[in-house]
């Protein structure tokens, strides 16, 4: 069977800004951010953990609890340091063979996401890749172009040497929140992030971009853990909650259990039942009012079993952007 194999996409403006060196994103020392238009937060806030220290991180909310003697910036390439050293472990080893391999198959469900066009490229931009990008890597028939982008793309070049691996698709260092500032907007068929949005400076802002870079017509696709934040108590990474509140009265028979269904086993939720919010110690803000200014709007929503050392439910949020939306 002949594959057609993802190549790295590389867009002229960022290749520009690339080889100039103009590109000096920094790991995690941002300057603090305004949230704008939140409302103010009526969710008691959970106390400091036991083994954390209360001290202020630039560009984090104050009073972000770290431990001292692990400092954030230094938190997610260790757990990255490990998962190579044991090429995934027990717990992960499927996961470091499905990133790892450079002719994994695109997901069905991002193949369903991309709209019927005369053109055979697809591009896709994944938003907080950690390492080694999730996303399969091969589209048989289709020219299947990959942008992978994280933050800590410098700490993961030294884990390469380190462990002495090479994965299919490199990430560039870009905040998510700064997208359309060195990519082309309007130009990615599907945006993609898993795990990580909630680990951003200023996550509603991110939301933002991926919808911005994204074409009209194509679809921004969210997998994160529900208010892993709170549970957490805002350490280190996890600095956003995102909730999946029921709407009452919309189904047929006036009740929430109308909006489950089942697939392959799993309840599955419908979209219009559920209402999403952003939140962390300084305000929330519902997404659909974040997204209608941006010309797009919730697609689809699919609460489901999450982590169980998180023990909360996983979010599948699929976004589209209007095909009439102004270029």
């Amino acid at each position: 069977m002949a594959f057609a194999l993802a190549r790295q996409q590389t867009p002229s403006s960022l290749a520009a800004a690339l080889s100039s060196g103009e590109i000096r994103c920094r790991l995690r020392t941002f300057q603090p951010q305004a949230i704008p238009q939140l409302s103010p937060l009526t969710r008691r806030r959970a106390g400091p953990a036991s083994n954390s220290t209360v001290i202020t991180i630039p560009g984090l909310p104050p009073n972000s609890k770290v431990n001292r003697s692990t400092p954030e910036r230094t938190v997610k390439p260790y757990r990255w340091q490990q998962w190579f050293a044991t090429q995934g472990g027990v717990q992960w080893r499927e996961d470091y063979e499905q990133r790892m391999d450079p002719t994994s198959e695109l997901e069905e469900g991002l193949k369903a996401l991309v709209v019927p066009a005369a053109s055979t490229t697809v591009r896709l931009l994944d938003v907080g890749s950690g390492p080694a990008t999730s996303v399969g890597k091969v589209w048989t028939g289709y020219d299947l172009q990959i942008t992978a982008i994280d933050p800590l793309a410098d700490e993961y070049a030294d884990l390469y040497r380190g462990a002495g691996v090479s994965p299919p698709i490199v990430p560039l260092k870009l905040d998510g929140e700064k997208l359309s500032s060195r990519l082309p907007v309007n130009y990615f068929d599907i945006v993609h992030t898993k795990n990580a949005i909630d680990h951003s400076y200023n996550a509603p802002q991110v939301l933002r971009e991926m919808v911005a870079v994204v074409k009209p017509g194509g679809a921004v696709v969210v997998l994160v853990n529900e208010n892993v934040a709170e549970r957490e108590q805002q350490w280190g990474l996890h600095q956003w909650n995102f909730e999946a509140v029921p709407r009452l009265g919309d189904g047929p028979n006036g009740g929430v259990r109308d909006a489950f269904v089942y697939e392959h086993g799993e309840a599955v939720e419908v979209s219009r039942s559920w209402a999403v919010t952003l939140w962390n110690a300084h305000g929330r803000v519902r997404m659909e009012q974040l997204l209608r200014s941006q010309c797009a709007a919730v697609e689809r929503i699919r609460v489901l079993e999450g982590y169980k050392e998180y023990a909360a439910r996983y979010l599948e949020l699929h976004i589209r952007k209007s095909r009439d939306c102004p270029a």
